[in-house]
């Protein structure tokens, strides 16, 4: 065989150099931040919706939006049962009251020729509605809060004790007698200068 070919044939195969790392194959650092923040942002976006539906359920409110309180429940269902029971009772017997007193006054005002069982059944309708009335308005999410928020800060209140209260009501007659004396020897002394000064006056004494 010829020389040439004979090296040709034993000539090994040139194997391919290991290879280093080349600069545009390693990581970029700004990649990878890139990277990061694309993913941070594309989890608020999946999370966001989440929380924008959830508070869209919430009622009497939207997103990002305070939720005012809903009254559930029929006519009849008190608003926040149990809360502020003392400044509801007052209000509520308050509001009796006055309804009956206006049911009298239309009784009398109708029933004033007699007429039988009519002015009585009126005054009943007109006290009825008149309760009603007053109860839907006690019972309004807005007013039952003021009701409530009332009684807590009746709460808060320090009552006087029954001994200090004696002792500024003694205090408080004791200054009224000294001014009704004080008013009471002025007014006898300018009697009497009023009666030396200006003639045909009556005698103060």
């Amino acid at each position: 065989m010829p020389s040439s070919a004979k090296t040709e044939g034993n000539e090994p195969m040139s194997q391919p150099e290991n290879p280093s790392p080349d600069e545009s194959e390693q990581p970029d650092p700004e990649d990878e931040q890139d990277s990061t923040e694309e993913a941070s942002e594309s989890e608020s976006e999946a999370e966001s919706p989440k929380r924008y539906a959830k508070a869209r359920k919430l009622p009497g409110g939207g997103p990002n939006r305070p939720n005012r309180p809903v009254s559930g429940g029929n006519f009849f269902t008190i608003y926040k049962k149990g809360q502020g029971y003392w400044t509801r009772m007052g209000t509520a017997v308050t509001a009796a009251l006055l309804s009956g007193l206006t049911a009298s006054f239309v009784y009398e005002q109708v029933n004033l020729g007699n007429r039988g069982l009519w002015p009585l059944a009126i005054g009943i309708v007109v006290m009825a509605g008149l309760l009603l009335l007053c109860w839907w308005v006690m019972n309004a999410p807005g007013n039952a809060d003021f009701l409530i928020a009332t009684d807590s800060e009746l709460k808060k209140v320090n009552w006087t004790k029954p001994a200090d209260l004696m002792g500024s009501t003694k205090v408080v007659i004791l200054f009224m007698l000294l001014i009704a004396l004080f008013l009471f020897v002025c007014d006898y002394v300018l009697q009497f200068i009023f009666y030396w000064c200006i003639p045909g006056l009556p005698k103060p004494w």
